[in-house]
């Protein structure tokens, strides 16, 4: 589902989402409704990155060993906020 308007309206327990649509304001939004966000995504290790590090619940992949060898750790990949945080304003 892409996502374009007030999602917050519709009567839904959880989002599944493409990752490339996926916006730090959405994460908000459906946490203060408290539902969950998963992201579809596109098997790549960025995207699967960029998802985790924003805080979703979940994600569907075809890569399943790839997502679960994913490391995060935020001292050294902050930069990857900074890119979401770009990537709402674009």
């Amino acid at each position: 589902m892409l996502n374009f308007g007030d999602m917050s309206k519709l009567n839904v327990n959880f989002y599944t989402l493409e990752h490339y649509t996926v916006s730090n304001y959405l994460i908000r939004s459906a946490d203060i409704d408290q539902r969950q966000i998963y992201t579809w995504t596109d098997n790549s290790r960025l995207g699967m990155f960029r998802s985790a590090i924003m805080g979703v619940n979940g994600q569907v992949t075809d890569q399943a060993q790839k997502l679960a060898h994913l490391k995060i750790n935020l001292d050294r990949d902050r930069w990857v906020l900074l890119l979401n945080y770009l990537l709402d304003y674009l």
